[in-house]
């Protein structure tokens, strides 16, 4: 079985001036599901998430049914047919959607594990983010005045 998953990110999807962002994981059986998020913010520092059939669920409606607020909700890993969701102390969120060829499972995971899980997270070795955009302010804006 091999792994296929797409990273799509788009700026500013709307009128609502947030980022939407998507991975793609299909079956050995051609099942898709998508992993989407959105992010809102000056700095792209808040997050809605959810793992869902619908490939634009999020994007553009405003529908907040069976998402998960925050950023890393959770780690993911796909293998066999099998997602992995990941949670650090407690599990923070349960998928709504059944699915016919992909198996869900929950892992809760002590604090010192789970930051090993993101160590190897970052270096997308087997495990991986939600994937989420952070904004970096405008550099070209006027910078606050200083106190003298």
């Amino acid at each position: 079985m091999s792994f296929f998953a797409t990273l799509t990110a788009m700026g500013c999807s709307g009128p609502l001036g947030y980022n939407f962002n998507s991975i793609e994981v299909v079956s050995s059986r051609n099942e898709r599901l998508y992993i989407n998020s959105v992010n809102w913010g000056v700095t792209g520092d808040k997050q809605r998430t959810i793992v869902t059939h619908q490939k634009e669920r999020l994007q553009f409606d405003e529908d907040t049914t069976g998402t998960v607020d925050g950023l890393t909700p959770f780690i993911y890993s796909f293998k066999n047919d099998t997602l992995k969701l990941f949670f650090n102390g407690s599990v923070s969120y349960n998928v709504k959607e059944k699915f016919t060829t992909i198996t869900l499972l929950y892992v809760k995971m002590e604090n010192p594990e789970f930051m090993e899980l993101a160590r190897l997270a970052s270096s997308n070795q087997d495990y991986h983010f939600v994937p989420h955009v952070r904004t970096i302010p405008n550099r070209s804006m006027p910078k606050p005045p200083t106190n003298r």
